[in-house]
């Protein structure tokens, strides 16, 4: 109340509690910030391309991580051909296909197998990177067989 009173901050800070207080507070403060970054820091051992965001989206990330659409803005974030995923439409956990666009192109590419989004984060989104460089490689065998057999013809 004394500090609503008080117009000039100088005085208001002269009070003997509030000399006291602020360098507990500020090594309070110190503590957290440095369990919060103890904590990104094993969350980007678990899952290196969070290395590739800064602390502010890494947290935000981390925090809807649970529900996993509402991330889909930030998959450009973590890879770099993977603008958005398409859930399955009953079940919505499970991770169907990926899409990057660029521009007015699209590109689609169905998974091999689903992928569950559900757990750790930082567990999915790695069984996610698993399955797209699966994926793209049988899809770069289906191509070259397809080049394949069309050189041949000629």
């Amino acid at each position: 109340q004394k500090s609503a009173e008080t117009r000039l901050v100088v005085e208001c800070c002269r009070n003997d509690l509030l000399r006291q207080m602020l360098p507990v507070l500020a090594a309070g403060l110190e503590m957290c910030q440095k369990s919060l970054e103890s904590y990104l820091e094993g969350k980007r051992q678990k899952f290196p391309r969070f290395f590739f965001t800064s602390d502010p989206v890494l947290l935000k990330i981390l925090s809807q991580g649970s529900d996993p659409e509402t991330i889909q803005d930030d998959f450009e974030k973590l890879f770099d051909a993977i603008s958005r995923v398409t859930f399955n439409r009953v079940d919505r956990k499970k991770i169907m296909q990926i899409k990057s666009v660029a521009g007015n192109a699209q590109e689609v590419v169905e998974l091999q197998a689903p992928v569950m989004a559900q757990g750790n984060i930082e567990d999915w989104l790695l069984a996610l990177e698993i399955e797209m460089q699966r994926s793209v490689r049988r899809e770069c065998r289906h191509c070259a067989l397809d080049t394949g057999g069309v050189l041949s013809e000629k």
